[in-house]
């Protein structure tokens, strides 16, 4: 059998991350899991802990888990490498305000944003760099565009809190591309923002890739979301 944390020892290697031993991995339906652990929990985060293909989860016991559902391997990967990053994240919050209680840092929309942003960046990161060669890159630019359009306009009355989790998770990968291929890929692509604010949301994000940069203008960031 794999060793899931050796995947995340050459994933830290490769991104520069900290590796983190505090944590267990636990290979399981999600919502099975959170349910016989608290039930209270789960039925007031229902809907989101049913559709997760990963989730950072502090346990009763207060020990941290890595929640991932089976699935095929590179999506299985993406959904690992993903959590573990919300795992250096939160470990970097915990003891920036001294607090260590997870599921309470876990609240803070401000930082629950940036932190699937972050998230999404480097696993999508991670991933490109397995077959870069192999990639059509302008067609999987177009896709990541694309599907935002799509999305905007799959309603006329979003969301909101979904409408900044899709857009921060597409600017994630956006930039991730951007970064890997930046010869073939346009900085900022037409019709990708859905206003004005939101290409300032994307403008902050662009140099806003680890937490030390970000967690000292974390009140800015604060700002944009409000006025979304």
């Amino acid at each position: 059998m794999v060793d899931l944390k050796e995947i995340i020892k050459g994933f830290c290697e490769k991104c520069k991350l900290e590796l983190y031993d505090n944590y267990e991995i636990n290979v399981t339906d999600i919502s099975e899991y959170v349910k016989s652990d608290d039930t209270e929990y789960y039925f007031e985060r229902k809907e989101f802990i049913d559709q997760a293909m990963g989730l950072l989860y502090e346990n009763s016991n207060g020990n941290i888990v890595v929640l991932v559902r089976k699935q095929d391997c590179v999506n299985f990967i993406s959904s690992l490498i993903h959590e573990y990053v919300h795992l250096c994240d939160y470990n970097k919050l915990s003891n920036y305000r001294n607090d260590l209680d997870y599921r309470r840092l876990q609240e803070d929309f401000v930082f629950l944003f940036w932190t699937e942003f972050h998230a999404t960046y480097l696993a999508y990161r991670y991933l490109i760099n397995f077959n870069p060669a192999g990639l059509d890159v302008k067609n999987i630019q177009n896709e990541i565009v694309s599907d935002l359009i799509d999305y905007y306009s799959s309603s006329p009355k979003l969301d909101r809190h979904e409408l900044i989790d899709k857009t921060v998770r597409s600017y994630g990968s956006y930039l991730a591309l951007y970064d890997e291929f930046d010869q073939e890929v346009t900085l900022h692509p037409k019709h990708y923002y859905f206003n004005g604010q939101f290409l300032k949301l994307y403008k902050f994000l662009e140099n806003k890739k680890t937490f030390e940069d970000f967690i000292v203008r974390f009140d800015d960031f604060k700002g944009l979301l409000l006025e979304i």
